[in-house]
């Protein structure tokens, strides 16, 4: 796995989940832009993760929804090891950390790339 030398990766582990968490809006995947996020990731500062859809309400604002996991067999935990950032049923190599956006790409798909950018509403 190629890693950069002398990166300070737990500085990219504080910037994903923040001093309370953060939640972090998919605007990217699979090469396909959004206008707005379609799903957000709340990565807790305990490993926690949770994932959220948007629905938009009649006066045109979004509001999130837990997706409901529940009957699923993987844990809901996020962890960033050097430069790879592990979620739930995947593991994504973390390309770039600029201006409030993360660019990552899955390890065995490189084909699907995910960015994500820092949430407004937290």
């Amino acid at each position: 796995m190629p890693t950069l030398p002398g990166c300070n990766y737990q500085k990219y582990k504080d910037r994903i989940a923040g001093d309370k968490g953060t939640y972090w809006d998919v605007i990217k995947s699979r090469n396909q832009s959004f206008k707005e996020p379609l799903n957000s990731w709340f990565f807790a500062i305990n490993g926690d993760c949770k994932y959220y859809k948007f629905d938009k309400m009649p006066d045109g604002s979004l509001t999130r929804t837990i997706v409901d996991t529940t009957g699923s067999t993987y844990p809901h935990k996020w962890k960033m090891t050097g430069d790879t950032l592990a979620l739930p049923g995947a593991a994504y190599l973390l390309i770039s950390t600029k201006n409030k956006k993360l660019l990552l790409t899955n390890l065995n798909d490189p084909a699907d790339s995910l960015l994500l950018v820092e949430s407004a509403a937290q």
